[in-house]
């Protein structure tokens, strides 16, 4: 199986690529792809930027390149729920826009009356089986969009609009561009805050456990296939 692996951060790749033998590095466009064997699978490993038009154009890119069978976003989120704090895990199942009116995205590119993107049921099975009892997982809706969220406010909007778990800047893009290719895709963030007044603090207390137990996981989901 070939599998494309996008992170929006080095710091949420780099433990993966430590574990990862190296066979080549590829540059486009200024941004690497990183193809290395393991477990008998193939992968291609890279680092999008930060945001949805990145994440979006990265995506294509390693379709375009490598045709992988499935593409993961692994990285961290912040939390829009209770119960869901720093260093639980979020397995989304569907993945949500918050910032275009879902009608508009529903009306055009990839399919009509398409709004909402669904991460690969069969295998999210096995990812979750993946992780390990003593981590607080959820499995749900996941909310992107273009503003890192460190205000109440803005939380409480995002959960009335798609009763979402977590949110970050880059899944959902991820994942709209993956179903416009007919490619499976999944979906794991870890919560490195709880997106409210507080955020930004906490943030810089947990962003690389938030991205190394995202990445612990991936590696161990890897193993299971």
């Amino acid at each position: 199986m070939k599998i494309g692996i996008i992170a929006a951060m080095q710091v949420e790749v780099r433990k993966l690529l430590d574990n990862m033998d190296i066979q080549s590095v590829k540059n486009h466009y200024g941004r690497d792809v990183h193809i290395a064997n393991f477990n008998g699978l193939e992968l291609f490993i890279g680092v999008c930027g930060i945001g949805k038009a990145n994440a979006a154009s990265f995506t294509q890119l390693l379709i375009d390149k490598y045709d992988p069978d499935l593409i993961i976003n692994t990285g961290i989120a912040g939390s829009l729920q209770a119960g869901l704090g720093t260093l639980s895990l979020v397995i989304a199942d569907e993945l949500y826009q918050h910032d275009i009116p879902s009608r508009i995205l529903a009306s055009t590119y990839p399919g009509e009356g398409v709004s909402v993107f669904e991460t690969d049921e069969e295998l999210r099975d096995v990812l979750v089986k993946s992780v390990p009892e003593d981590v607080n997982l959820r499995v749900g809706p996941v909310a992107s969009g273009d503003n890192f969220i460190n205000s109440q406010k803005l939380k409480e909007e995002i959960v009335d609009k798609t009763a979402a778990l977590a949110c970050d800047m880059e899944s959902a893009a991820i994942a709209q561009i993956a179903f416009g290719a007919e490619k499976r895709c999944l979906i794991i963030r870890s919560i490195s805050d709880e997106a409210d007044d507080n955020a930004d603090e906490i943030y810089d207390n947990f962003e690389e456990a938030a991205a190394n137990l995202s990445v612990e996981v991936l590696l161990q989901f890897l193993k299971n296939l």
